[in-house]
């Protein structure tokens, strides 16, 4: 038989289920297979010809960070596996850890992502999107001729 608490318990959990959920962006919908993942901290500006993002991902080797640039998208990765075994004649113990970041958002229309740099350095990540470069649109201008007819 259900007691009165145990619904309030489902209740409860159904409700925080729900708020937990409140006020997510499009972005976290799109991250949701990552929720086990951290988000790493992320700075983003603009010097001049491009744009900077820097994240703050610690204790990552680079061949361990994965970056996937669409013409609209960036998706930022980083996995670590590390396993530590110790024998000794009077115990044996072993360990395995895993970490992760992701982080994925939108990027300007105005970015050649043919040309993007990156550089891993002291746990920050540093990415350089240059912007496409502007074609110059050459203006020539154009005498119109006044036509002039006379009717007799």
């Amino acid at each position: 038989m259900v007691s009165i608490w145990d619904e309030f318990r489902r209740l409860q959990n159904e409700m925080n289920r729900v708020f937990s959920r409140f006020g997510e962006s499009d972005f976290e919908t799109f991250e949701r297979g990552f929720e086990d993942y951290r988000r790493p901290i992320t700075d983003l500006s603009e010097k001049g010809d491009y744009y900077i993002i820097r994240a703050e991902i610690p204790g990552v080797n680079k061949e361990d960070i994965e970056l996937n640039i669409s013409d609209d998208r960036i998706e930022i990765k980083a996995e670590t596996h590390r396993e530590k075994e110790k024998k000794t004649k009077k115990s044996y113990s072993y360990s395995r850890n895993y970490s992760g970041f992701y982080k994925s958002f939108a990027l300007p229309l105005n970015i050649d992502s043919s040309k993007v740099k990156a550089e891993y350095k002291n746990g920050i990540l540093e990415i350089k999107l240059p912007k496409k470069t502007k074609k110059k649109t050459m203006v020539k201008k154009i005498r119109v001729k006044w036509l002039f007819y006379l009717f007799f």
